[in-house]
């Protein structure tokens, strides 16, 4: 089943994927590795993990630096 939770341009995660995702946040991955391993880019991840509130486990770098990727894809 997928869950579409992005915009319309985007391929919607999978129930899988967002299992994946949250486990690997919560056992503190690097987010370089959480995005080979579901084979999405590190914005889309990033994202996606602050979306869903996977992101206490985030660190404060990869919360920042997800944000100002973001900004950076709004305005190009």
């Amino acid at each position: 089943m997928a869950i579409h939770t992005d915009n319309v341009d985007s391929d919607p995660w999978t129930e899988f994927e967002l299992h994946v995702l949250k486990s690997l946040v919560a056992l503190n991955f690097p987010m370089d590795i959480i995005c080979k391993e579901l084979d999405r880019s590190w914005t889309a991840s990033a994202l996606k993990a602050i979306d869903l509130g996977f992101n206490n486990r985030l660190s404060q770098r990869a919360r920042h630096m997800a944000r100002l990727k973001r900004v950076q894809e709004i305005r190009n």
